[in-house]
């Protein structure tokens, strides 16, 4: 069995991310109306629109950028806006011209300049989507809705793709 490359384990997470959001989603769908439900959806649209947001800053074209950090979307165009946003972080992973050690460099709101390699910033996006997710299951939690298994390790033992296995 080969050793994934460093591009194969980020596609992969963001394949994972995927997932977990979509799991989310149709959760959420599936459930209808439950007392954290706006709360739930808002976490999820703002994983998204910081992927988003992190893209075009990669890309360094900012001004292109459509989303605020909490702009709010209904499910379905939330799941077209994972999908959309998750292929092209895949793609970009997967373009062997990008080289993920390129250091970033920008401002933060505050106008402290920072800087961080791509493969930080992809770190960043994915413990970003789960510390929020987790968010999410205990909002599911508190509304008496049973929080489906979203996390990596579940991710990795799905039974129906048998291309998943343990690290």
């Amino acid at each position: 069995m080969s050793v994934p490359s460093l591009r194969q384990r980020y596609q992969r997470l963001f394949q994972f991310d995927l997932w977990s959001n979509r799991k989310l989603l149709n959760l959420v769908e599936k459930e209808g109306e439950f007392r954290d439900r706006t709360a739930c959806l808002a976490f999820v649209s703002h994983i998204v629109n910081v992927q988003e947001i992190w893209y075009y800053d990669v890309l360094n074209r900012s001004e292109e950028r459509l989303a605020m950090l909490w702009d709010e979307y209904p499910v379905d165009e939330l799941r077209q806006r994972c999908t959309q946003w998750n292929r092209r972080w895949v793609d970009l992973i997967g373009d062997h011209e990008v080289d993920l050690e390129t250091r970033l460099r920008w401002e933060t709101f505050e106008g402290t300049p920072v800087s961080m390699t791509l493969t930080g910033v992809l770190n960043h996006l994915i413990v970003h989507g789960q510390h929020h997710r987790a968010q999410v299951g205990l909002f599911l939690k508190k509304s008496g809705v049973a929080s489906p298994g979203f996390d990596y390790f579940s991710y990795t033992r799905k039974p129906d793709d048998p291309m998943m296995s343990p690290d």
